[in-house]
C-alpha cells in the first residue's frame, strides 16, 4: 500500500518546476515600474509616435519608411531587454543519498528493526534546464524562473534493506532470529523549480522527489533467512522506510519534508542541493542528501 501511495504522489506532483515562460506580463508591469526595459518600451512608443506624426502631415514615402525602420529596430531592442531568451544549463550530475532504520518496539519479548539506504544518479541525456525572465516586481526588479526540464530529470536508484526480528519467547512463542532483505533498483524522477511568484533574491527552489518503500523479501530481490528453535516470521506486509519530498507537504511527517531551499545567484555552474534529517520518539532515524549539478552552455 505505501509503495503503491508513494508511487502514485510521484507520479502527480513530483512535476513542481513552475513552467514560467516571459510574455507580455514583463512588458505591462515594465510601463508601471522603472526598470531596465522601460527606456526601450518608451523609445517604441517614440517611434510610433513620430510615425503617426509624418502620416499624419503626408510625409513624403522614403521618410514614412525610415520612420517604420525605427518603429521595427525599437521592437526588437525591446524584446531583447524585456523578452530575454532563456539561459540553458545542462545538468551534468546528480548524487543522491537516503538512509533510514526504524526501531520497532510492538512486542516487548522481540527486538525488530527495519531499514532502507538507497542512492542515486544521473540517467544520462537529459534536456537542459532553463532561467528565464518571468516578469518584473512592483519595484522594477527582474523575477527569473528556474526550472528543470519538463517531465522531470531521470534517475537511477537503487536501494537495499533488512528487516531483522530476534525474540526469546517461552514455547510455543517464537524463539530465534528471522532476517528478510530488498535490493531494487529503479528509475524515478526528480525535479526542481523557482517558486517565481514569491521571491527573486534569493530565489526560493521547490524540490520534488522520493524513494520508495518496499516490502521485505524475495519478491522484491532478497533473501530470507532464519536461526534458533522457533524463529519468527516477518509479514510482507512490513514495508521499509520511504521518502517523499515535496514543496506541498506540511512537514508533520517526519519522512515528508518541505522541499524548499534558497539560492541567492545562478553563476556559470552551480550545485543545488537539498538534505535533511529526522530523529523520532518512535524509533526512526533518517538523514537525506540530493544534489544537482549544473553547466551553463
Amino acid at each position: 500500500m505505501r509503495a503503491a501511495f508513494t508511487t502514485a504522489l510521484l507520479v502527480g506532483l513530483l512535476g513542481v518546476a513552475l513552467a514560467a515562460s516571459p510574455g507580455s506580463s514583463a512588458r505591462e508591469t515594465a510601463r508601471a515600474a522603472g526598470n531596465p526595459c522601460q527606456d526601450a518600451i518608451n523609445k517604441i512608443d517614440k517611434a510610433k509616435a513620430k510615425l503617426k506624426k509624418l502620416r499624419q502631415n503626408h510625409a513624403p514615402a522614403a521618410a514614412i519608411q525610415k520612420a517604420k525602420r525605427k518603429v521595427k529596430k525599437a521592437k526588437e531592442a525591446a524584446s531583447d531587454i524585456c523578452d530575454p531568451p532563456p539561459v540553458l544549463y545542462d545538468i551534468t550530475a546528480i548524487d543522491a543519498k537516503f538512509d533510514a532504520t526504524v526501531n520497532h518496539d510492538d512486542d516487548p519479548a522481540c527486538t525488530y528493526t527495519t531499514d532502507a539506504h538507497w542512492t542515486g544518479s544521473l540517467v544520462p541525456g537529459p534536456g537542459p534546464a532553463t532561467l528565464s525572465l518571468y516578469r518584473y516586481d512592483n519595484q522594477g526588479h527582474a523575477i527569473y524562473a528556474f526550472n528543470t526540464p519538463p517531465g522531470e530529470v531521470p534517475v537511477t536508484v537503487h536501494g537495499t534493506g533488512t528487516a531483522t526480528m530476534t525474540c526469546s519467547n517461552p514455547s510455543p512463542g517464537p524463539n530465534g532470529t528471522a532476517t528478510c532483505t530488498f535490493d531494487v533498483t529503479q528509475v524515478l524522477g526528480f525535479g526542481v523549480g523557482s517558486d517565481s511568484d514569491v521571491s527573486h533574491d534569493p530565489m526560493k527552489l521547490e524540490w520534488g522527489y522520493g524513494f520508495n518503500s518496499f516490502s521485505y523479501g524475495p519478491r522484491n530481490g532478497g533473501t530470507c533467512s532464519y536461526s534458533g528453535a522457533r524463529p519468527p516470521s516477518i509479514s510482507t506486509s512490513d514495508y521499509s522506510p520511504g521518502l517523499f519530498v515535496n514543496p506541498l507537504n506540511d512537514g508533520s511527517n517526519a519522512l515528508e519534508p518541505y522541499g524548499l531551499t534558497t539560492i541567492s545567484a545562478f553563476g556559470a555552474a552551480e550545485t543545488l542541493s537539498y538534505s535533511g534529517s529526522a530523529s523520532t520518539a518512535f524509533g526512526l532515524q533518517a538523514s537525506w542528501n540530493i544534489s544537482m549539478t549544473v553547466q551553463r552552455r
